[in-house]
């Protein structure tokens, strides 16, 4: 059974189905179904899909690549669920920062971590003021919600960014730590 001519069979083994596939299969095969559901909003397979891929895009015109780090500071929320899918689609690791951390907590994590981009819901905007300066790979802060600051771009204008284009391939290749520290990934060049 094929899911759409350009996605793998799902009979496949598990190593050759990614996540990212499975959000493509879940999109063709299940487009009007909900994939998440936050009060009164709701996102369809098909839409999450679409607006996946609209990340990835508008991700890759910022120069974001493959392995790249992008930060996450929100409560549970669709835009959350559309990041973990951007980073199936895409290969991004997305690093998720307790919001419930103290400014300077959050301070270190997001040095630690030295994401490309930072996607902040706008209730913590105040907690990560001053940041651009601590962390060097830092090139955009996106804000989810009416307050974009902090010389930010809104969520939904990003978003729209990546608006009509196809799906970037993000290249690049990582290496990895087996300590038991938490250690941000070197990025090495993209081999692309």
């Amino acid at each position: 059974m094929v899911a759409s001519s350009s996605h793998r069979l799902r009979t496949e083994s598990a190593v050759d189905f990614t996540t990212g596939d499975t959000l493509a299969d879940n999109a063709t095969r299940h487009p009007q179904r909900t994939a998440y559901k936050l009060g009164e909003r709701s996102l369809s397979h098909s839409e999450l899909y679409i607006r996946a891929v609209q990340l990835v895009t508008a991700l890759a015109a910022t120069g974001v690549v493959r392995q790249d780090r992008v930060a996450v500071l929100s409560r549970n929320s669709i835009e959350f669920g559309e990041l973990m899918a951007t980073a199936q689609l895409s290969g991004i690791i997305l690093a998720p920062i307790n919001f419930r951390l103290s400014q300077s907590e959050v301070h270190d994590a997001l040095c630690r971590v030295n994401p490309a981009v930072l996607v902040c819901e706008s209730e913590f905007v105040p907690m990560i003021s001053g940041i651009r300066d601590a962390v060097p790979d830092l090139k955009y802060v996106v804000t989810i919600g009416a307050d974009a600051a902090l010389d930010s771009i809104d969520y939904e204008d990003f978003m729209a960014s990546g608006e009509g284009a196809n799906c970037p391939t993000l290249s690049g290749q990582t290496t990895s730590s087996t300590s038991s520290q938490p250690v941000a990934p070197q990025v090495l060049p993209s081999t692309a």
